[in-house]
């Protein structure tokens, strides 16, 4: 084909070919540029499977944008033949420059780290490349990193998830399997179903190669590599742990995410340029701290059990290098028989902390141990008998033992805390809050609140009194139940007196970066705010979980949100809502088999919580699939006790289903409810949507503005398809000061 013309390119010279394509340089005569050409081979062209694969691969490829990924410009056909054009790289591939040997740790780190960032981009996007090897990684003149050919990328989702075409979706036969043997996965090679972690394997084998300039496997994947410092002793035992833990045969042994990944090489190319001991930052320890048994003979007392494990959950975050699993899951093997092993393997945890409460009177006794999962050896034992108002130093006492015991350094973050209240029984209401309100319930949250307004009518200064009401008003206000603005307003007043008395608390500053957004609509101050917190706790979930959902989401920087959220889920993995937002994450990008995996694995951690039913619906609605919607909304209705948004998609479902009469009863009953108290304006909205009646939707979508009610924030969701080229919707978004 060199010398030959098609549309607007004059091919010039053979690059290179492979079962997928066949590469030319080119010259793109609009724009002056040398180009590169991949044309499907003719041989194959006719091949209807591998033709579908080819044109996947360009759509998937086109989808990215990445400084480490190589760009495509265009994908046409001409005379029968299909072919994509892409950015023309000047320089070697990766395979071409380790032909020369193993590079030094400094130039390995170099192209990983770059390469890391890329994966991560396409793993926010939903790609899991599936076929990456040095000879699919291009080198710049200015030694930057370009990956390319995604011609076995899968977006990973089941085929079911299209949107009319829209959605990439790249359901592969069952038990076939694509990709290059000595880099594959254990579980691609035997054809099972892959994710990100797939990558991941496969991304350890090629830092394997750069690091010794040898294959870490020649053939099917049966054992484990020789240790990387066999031919480079050079490289630093922190690097090749993290080699190390990238090419576990097992996923879930693995790093969970390019982005820890790529977080743990920065550390370790941090410490070399400085000169310092690396940390081994793919093997730094984890911990669960299990909720301590109350042995108290008053069960009330069992809140004061659960609250001082969630303290000391507190300090443990704050500690540099322990990766600390959150509340939520923890506490999610209450009341079971503990086998130690399987809740470490179940949690991806080396160690688990266990231990028990006997309050009586003004003493206190508490005994802690340390367990290796592994082995279910102890690290560290303890008992301690207090008197009440010594319960910080034992907390303290308990985390500094916890550091000594996984040999980890001293972190000053325990000893420099802000000062907690010194109140012992305002402190105790405060953990009682905490307890209660974790629920989620409108009960619970109530419940909590009188425990936090307890606190402070016994100590005006407790700080922790007012992060709590903080946190309570701003779910009051997100949940509609009751006037929002009223209640953000209450929350702003709470997290800034908190604030106050101790600017140190992450959770304050989060609520006050939901208020600055949704009452203000102060963006710029509101992204200030959660930043804020997550530098204070970047190992707690309700930092990340609030900047994801109250920032990145409603800016439609939806990627962002994804890589946020599926931190969450990792250091929470057994928590229903957050499992239920990574989902969210995924619908809102239109990547609807995404999101209903994750639906249904919150389903299966709760099967009596109304939030996965009511999102599953959602999903449903989009893809047409009626009576399944209909299923999951009735059920999220019967299961939230018909508040008044679940009320608004029955509405909206009942609508499509041409059962008008049901959706005006609905309305009536909003209206009647309406006369006693709250209910959102966006539950009315939704009905008339769904009716067409969109001049009534309209009016109650600017009353939702007006009361700033933070339901009016998820407009741009795919059911509210229907009013979203409606030049009202535009003004709508512009006077809630987000891009329209």
């Amino acid at each position: 084909m060199t010398g030959q013309s098609i549309l607007h390119y004059d091919v010039a010279e053979k690059l290179g070919e492979g079962g997928m394509g066949v590469v030319y340089k080119a010259l793109d005569r609009r724009l002056d540029r040398a180009v590169a050409i991949k044309i499907l081979p003719s041989e194959v062209a006719a091949n209807a499977q591998r033709k579908r694969r080819f044109m996947n691969e360009a759509r998937a490829a086109s989808a990215l944008s990445h400084p480490n990924i190589v760009t495509i410009y265009d994908i046409a056909s001409e005379r029968g033949a299909d072919y994509l054009v892409m950015e023309y790289i000047d320089g070697p591939t990766l395979a071409g420059v380790l032909e020369a040997g193993p590079l030094k740790p400094s130039r390995a780190l170099h192209y990983a780290v770059q390469m890391a960032d890329a994966l991560a981009k396409a793993h926010g996007a939903g790609i899991v490349h599936r076929d990456l090897k040095p000879a699919n990684v291009m080198l710049t003149a200015d030694d930057v990193v370009k990956i390319m050919d995604f011609g076995l990328a899968k977006l990973a989702e089941p085929a079911s998830g299209s949107n009319d075409g829209k959605t990439l979706t790249f359901a592969t036969e069952a038990g076939l399997v694509m990709g290059t043997l000595n880099y594959m996965s254990p579980e691609q090679a035997e054809g099972r179903t892959v994710d990100a972690r797939s990558d991941i394997f496969s991304f350890g084998a090629v830092l394997y190669e750069m690091l010794t300039g040898r294959r870490a496997f020649s053939g099917m994947l049966r054992r484990e590599p020789a240790p990387v410092t066999g031919l480079s002793p050079e490289v630093p035992g922190a690097l090749e742990q993290i080699v190390t833990r990238a090419l576990r045969a097992e996923p879930e042994r693995r790093f969970q995410s390019m982005a820890d990944l790529k977080a743990a090489l920065e550390q370790v190319r941090e410490a070399i340029s400085s000169g310092a001991v690396a940390q081994p930052a793919c093997e730094a320890p984890s911990i669960a701290v299990l909720p301590f048994a109350n042995l108290s003979p008053d069960p009330d007392n069992e809140y004061f059990s659960d609250g001082l494990a969630e303290e000391i959950i507190n300090a443990l975050t704050r500690i540099p290098g322990l990766r600390v699993i959150a509340r939520t899951s923890a506490f999610s093997f209450k009341g079971e028989k503990r086998d130690l092993r399987a809740i470490g393997e179940r949690l991806r945890v080396n160690t688990v902390l266990d231990g028990s409460v006997r309050k009586a009177g003004s003493r206190v006794r508490v005994s802690a141990q340390l367990i290796d999962v592994a082995d279910e050896s102890h690290l560290w034992s303890e008992r301690y008998d207090r008197e009440l108002n010594d319960i910080f130093a034992i907390q303290d006492d308990i985390a500094e033992a916890i550091v000594e015991g996984l040999k980890l350094r001293f972190s000053p973050c325990i000893a420099n805390r802000a000062q907690r209240p010194v109140n012992i029984e305002a402190y105790n209401l405060c953990l009682r809050g905490v307890y209660l309100t974790s629920k989620l319930t409108p009960e619970g949250l109530g419940q909590g609140r009188e425990c936090y307004e307890r606190a402070l009518a016994i100590d005006p200064g407790c700080a922790l009194a007012y992060q709590g009401l903080s946190s309570y008003y701003c779910n009051f206000a997100v949940f509609g139940l009751g006037p929002p603005r009223e209640a953000l307003l209450t929350a702003r007043g709470m997290a800034q007196k908190a604030l106050e008395l101790d600017e140190s608390l992450a959770e304050a500053h989060s609520c006050l970066g939901s208020v600055l957004g949704f009452l203000d609509l102060d963006w710029p101050g509101a992204e200030r705010e959660f930043r804020r917190a997550i530098e204070l706790n970047p190992q707690a979930t309700a930092p990340r979980w609030y900047y994801a959902s109250n920032y990145l989401r409603v800016m439609g920087r939806l990627e962002e949100a994804t890589v946020e959220m599926q931190r969450v889920v990792e250091m929470d993995p057994l928590s229903v809502l957050h499992t239920v937002n990574l989902g969210w994450m995924f619908y809102e990008r239109r990547l609807f088999g995404l999101a209903i995996e994750q639906y249904r694995k919150a389903i299966e951690l709760d099967p009596t919580h109304y939030m996965p039913h009511w999102m599953l619906a959602g999903a449903y609605f989009v893809q047409n699939k009626m009576d399944e919607c209909l299923a999951c909304v009735e059920k999220a209705v019967m299961l939230s006790s018909r508040v008044p948004w679940s009320l608004g998609y029955l509405g909206l479902t009942y609508a499509k289903l041409g059962r008008r009469d049901e959706v005006r009863a609905i309305l009536d009953e909003l209206s009647a409810r309406r006369q006693t108290g709250f209910v959102t304006p966006m539950s009315f909205a939704l009905c008339h949507i769904g009716l067409g009646e969109f001049d009534q939707a309209f009016r109650y979508l600017q009353q939702g503005l007006d009361e700033r009610d933070p339901t009016l924030f998820w407009l741009r969701e795919p059911t509210l398809a229907s009013i979203q080229s409606d030049p009202r919707f535009r003004a709508l978004l512009r006077q809630l000061k987000l891009d329209a």
